[in-house]
């Protein structure tokens, strides 16, 4: 039987990395807003631009979670 061994990397590598997931998932959420609001404008059905945005308010979530997490294990 084969093991896998998970080696960890640095705290501030994985802090960097977080931080890093954090920002750019606000920048991907201020612009896809910023697509739907045109799209509406437009009067475009903005049913898959909504549901995209969606999915990553999720992911955002998840990033900021992970960055709490991360954040805990240096206290």
């Amino acid at each position: 039987m084969r093991r896998t061994v998970r080696i960890m990397r640095p705290w501030t590598e994985r802090h960097a990395q977080a931080e890093r997931h954090v920002d750019d998932g606000r920048r991907i959420i201020d612009r896809q807003r910023v697509l739907i609001e045109r799209q509406k404008a437009l009067g475009s059905d903005t049913a898959e631009s909504e549901t995209l945005l969606a999915s990553f308010e999720r992911s955002q979530a998840i990033f900021e979670g992970d960055l709490v997490r991360i954040l805990q294990e240096r206290e």
